[in-house]
């Protein structure tokens, strides 16, 4: 969808908002998270690192994961349209661990806004 078309240049960040999107979208459908949540999610919230996994043998092995920080939503108000707020309830604040799709995703989604930002 994002590549669909022929754009003009005073477009493109129609286009990278949109992948933005789609990457969010497909992460969304793995984690559960609620849209709100996921459009709150800033760098410093997602955090990548190596945990000790025991396979169905019993050997244990390094299984790579992403570490979700979930503690803000996006609402709105009168005055303003999108504005970062503490998420719903209390509970609603946790961590979520995500491994294979969703660790790439987020690799991907943050590769791309690094490479986007450059330009």
């Amino acid at each position: 969808m994002a590549e669909y078309g022929h754009y003009m240049p005073y477009e493109t960040v129609h286009i990278y908002r949109r992948t933005i999107l789609l990457y969010l979208i497909r992460l969304l459908r793995i984690t559960g998270m609620r849209p709100q949540e996921g459009k709150a999610l800033r760098r410093c919230d997602i955090a990548f690192e190596e945990i000790d996994w025991s396979d169905p043998d019993g050997e244990i092995q390094k299984l790579p994961i992403a570490k979700i920080r979930i503690g803000y939503s996006i609402g709105s108000t009168l005055s303003e349209l999108n504005v970062l707020r503490d998420t719903k309830t209390r509970q609603s604040k946790r961590v979520l661990y995500v491994a294979d799709e969703g660790r790439k995703i987020l690799e991907e989604v943050m590769a791309y806004s690094r490479q986007s930002a450059v330009q």
